[in-house]
C-alpha cells in the first residue's frame, strides 16, 4: 500500500479484488478527524523500550506530511492534514492512562504556528506529558517565543532538519532555508534551554569538501555546548522523489549493485551508494567519519558503514 493505508487496509481484510500495488488516496484532515483513536495495546506496548529523560515514552502525531517541498523527500507532493487539538486530548488522555509519560511527536513539523503551538502545548501540559518534536528552521529562527512556550509545556528536546549548512546545496535541494536562520534557529533552542539534535546529510546532489567544511562550520560553532548533539547520514535516492525521477538535472550518480536501500540498518550502519563530481564514494565515506570522529561527543548515530 503507498499512501494513506487505513481505507486500503479495510479493503484487503474484506477481500476485496485488489491490484498488487494499491496507491491509496492522502486522507483529508476531516477523514482523519472520523477515525478512531489508534489501537494501543499496554501489553503489545511494552515490548518497545523507550525512554524520554528517563520517562517511558511512546509516540503520537498531531499531523501528516509537510508545508515544504524538498527535491530529497517523498513527501514533496503531499498536502499538510491535521488533527484537531481534541482529537490530540483524548490520544494523550488514552497514552497518560496507559503509563506513559513521555512521547515523540513524529510531525514532520509540530510548531507549524504560534497559534497551533499554543493549542498544543496547553494540551501536553495538562496532561502533564514531556515530549521531543521535530521543528522547522525558519519559524524557529523567527519566533523565538514559541520555545518557551514549548518548554513550560514539557518540551525536552527539538530535531531539527538541517541537512546541510552549505547555502549552495540548500538551494540545489529545494530547502528553502537560508544558512544565517540555521544558526540562528539553533542558537534560539539551546539558549531556550532545550536540547537540540541537528539532522545532517552527507553527499546531497552537488557535494564537495567545500560544501561539507561549511557544515564542519555549524557543527563546530555549536559542539561545545552538551546539549546540542547532531545526526550525519549519507544521501539515499529513494523512488519517486523528484531527485531520483530526475537525475538529469544534478551533479550525482547512483552505484546501487548490492543496495538495500535503507539509509540506516541495523546497529545504524549507513551505505553509500553515490557519488558526484567532486567526491567518489570513498570520500564522501571518509568525510563523513572524520566529522564525526572530530565531533564525537555531540554524535549521536553510528560511524559504522557498508562500503
Amino acid at each position: 500500500v503507498a499512501g494513506d493505508g487505513e481505507f486500503a487496509f479495510l479493503d484487503i481484510l474484506e477481500r476485496k479484488d485488489l491490484p498488487l500495488v494499491i496507491n491509496a488516496e492522502q486522507l483529508t484532515s476531516e477523514q482523519m478527524e472520523n477515525l478512531p483513536l489508534p489501537w494501543r495495546d499496554k501489553e503489545f506496548l511494552s515490548k518497545y523500550v523507550y525512554f524520554i529523560e528517563g520517562k517511558r515514552a511512546t509516540t503520537v502525531m498531531a499531523s501528516r506530511y509537510c508545508p515544504m517541498r524538498c527535491k530529497f523527500c517523498e513527501e514533496r507532493d503531499c498536502k499538510l492534514t491535521l488533527y484537531s487539538p481534541e482529537k490530540l486530548d483524548k490520544e494523550l488522555e488514552q497514552i497518560k492512562k496507559l503509563g506513559f509519560e513521555a512521547v515523540m511527536f513524529y510531525d514532520d513539523i509540530l510548531p507549524l504556528s504560534k497559534e497551533r503551538t499554543e493549542k498544543i502545548c496547553v494540551i501536553t501540559k495538562k496532561h502533564g506529558i514531556i515530549f521531543r518534536c521535530n521543528g522547522h528552521v525558519r519559524t524557529i529562527s523567527q519566533h523565538p517565543e514559541i520555545l518557551k512556550i514549548m518548554k513550560d509545556s514539557g518540551c525536552v528536546e527539538v530535531c531539527l532538519g538541517i541537512e546541510s549548512a552549505d547555502q549552495r546545496i540548500l538551494n540545489i535541494v529545494d530547502k528553502g532555508n537560508k544558512v544565517e536562520e540555521i544558526f540562528q534557529a539553533t542558537k534560539n533552542v539551546l539558549d531556550a534551554g532545550l536540547k537540540l539534535s541537528a539532522y545532517l546529510i552527507i553527499g546531497l546532489p552537488g557535494e564537495s569538501k567545500e560544501s561539507i567544511a561549511n557544515t564542519e562550520k555549524y557543527i563546530a560553532e555549536f559542539s561545545g555546548n552538551p546539549l546540542f548533539t547532531f545526526d550525519y547520514t549519507i544521501f539515499y535516492p529513494y523512488r519517486h522523489t523528484y531527485i531520483r525521477e530526475n537525475l538529469q538535472e544534478f551533479d550525482l550518480q547512483l552505484h546501487l549493485e548490492g543496495s538495500t536501500g535503507a539509509y540506516k540498518q541495523a546497529g545504524g550502519i549507513s551505505e553509500c551508494c553515490i557519488s558526484t563530481s567532486s567526491l567518489t564514494q570513498k570520500d564522501i565515506i571518509k568525510e563523513r567519519g572524520k566529522i564525526i570522529e572530530e565531533y564525537r561527543s555531540n554524535f549521536r548515530g553510528s560511524v559504522k558503514t557498508n562500503k
